[in-house]
């Protein structure tokens, strides 16, 4: 979908909760969007399952991702996010991903804090990168895409959990990566400010950061 990035971009400015469904091939692409809903999202471990019959245990490839996630995209008349894993490897890695992403149409893409091969999330023994380590990726994604039109980009993260992106991040269980990306990652750039927090039992849970 050429316009992808931008009606995402839309959809998040309407406010409220977007539900969008996971889908890995055209006939769960077309039943979704069939069913009316106004946003897809791929999953890595269904494509890995599906197009490879492999659990989703970092031997899918960038290549085969991007593909199949162009496919997707094509077939969509509604953006598509894109499971893009942990960028295939360091900074320089994940910017050529951001890159492949951006070419394929999608409308989103989020990236893992995880060690590279990754797990699927479902999975136990998952390693997780430096949070310094994390910030450089998000920071070469960033300066990769730079089209008025290009793809959304969010981080998720295994431990600590943090969920960024370009308007607003989300901190589970408040942690220092929080400070880290609104330090490194936004060094000359936009700024974000504790805007919420959300308490259970009195001990803060989530965070919510607005950007300055």
């Amino acid at each position: 979908m050429k316009d992808g990035p931008k009606n995402f971009r839309e959809l998040l400015a309407r406010g409220g909760l977007i539900v969008a469904p996971s889908v890995y091939d055209g006939y769960s692409a077309r039943l979704v969007e069939k069913a009316g809903f106004e946003m897809a999202a791929t999953t890595g471990a269904g494509i890995s399952n599906s197009l490879l019959g492999i659990d989703d245990i970092g031997v899918m490839g960038l290549s085969e991702n991007v593909d199949h996630c162009r496919m997707l995209a094509r077939t969509l008349s509604i953006p598509l996010t894109a499971d893009a894993d942990t960028g295939y490897g360091n900074a320089l890695n994940a910017q050529a991903a951001a890159r492949a992403f951006e070419r394929a149409g999608v409308a989103a893409f989020h990236l893992e804090d995880q060690t590279f091969p990754k797990k699927c999330g479902h999975y136990d023994d998952k390693g997780v990168v430096p949070a310094a380590e994390m910030v450089q990726k998000l920071k070469a994604v960033r300066d990769a895409l730079h089209d008025g039109n290009e793809p959304a980009w969010m981080a998720a993260t295994t431990r600590p959990n943090l969920f960024l992106h370009e308007e607003w991040a989300i901190a589970i269980s408040g942690d220092a990566v929080a400070t880290a990306v609104q330090r490194a990652t936004f060094k000359t750039g936009p700024r974000y400010h504790l805007e919420r927090t959300i308490t259970i039992k009195g001990a803060p849970v989530i965070e919510i950061y607005k950007r300055d």
